[in-house]
C-alpha cells in the first residue's frame, strides 16, 4: 500500500519506508533498521514539511537471491504514463534498500500464447 505520508501510522514507521514521490533511482528512500537513525529522521522531517512531495510505502520482506558474488535482494518495478503500462525495469542491491547503489538488472519477458495474439 502507498499513502501520503501523512497518512502513514508515526507509531509503526519501521513498518513504512518514506520515498520522494518522483525519485528516479532510489535517492532519498528511508527505511527503519536499514538506513541511519539520523537519516531517516532527516528524511521523515522534509517529508513532513512537503508531504505533497513525498510518498510511504508499506514495508515488504524481499527474499535475497544467492549469486557467485554473495546475496542480492531484487527488485522488479514497472513504469506507467498517464496510468498505462510503459516499461519494466530491474534492479539489485546489496541490501534491501534498493537506492541509488543498487545495480541495473536486465529485466526478460517470454511471451506464451498464440503466435497470432501477437
Amino acid at each position: 500500500m502507498t499513502v501520503s505520508p501523512e497518512r502513514a501510522p508515526r507509531n509503526a514507521m519501521k513498518d513504512w519506508v518514506i520515498k520522494p514521490a518522483f525519485g528516479r533511482v532510489g535517492e532519498g528512500i528511508g527505511m527503519r533498521n536499514v538506513t541511519s537513525d539520523e537519516e531517516f529522521h532527516q528524511l521523515q522531517q522534509l517529508a513532513d514539511k512537503r508531504p505533497q512531495e513525498w510518498i510511504a510505502q508499506e514495508r515488504f520482506e524481499t527474499t535475497p537471491v544467492q549469486t557467485e558474488d554473495g546475496h542480492v535482494y531484487p527488485c522488479v518495478g514497472v513504469f506507467t504514463v498517464n496510468g498505462k503500462f510503459a516499461g519494466i525495469y530491474g534492479r539489485a542491491s546489496r541490501t534491501p534498500l534498493v537506492n541509488q547503489d543498487a545495480q541495473d538488472v536486465a529485466v526478460l519477458v517470454r511471451y506464451v500464447g498464440n503466435r497470432g495474439d501477437q
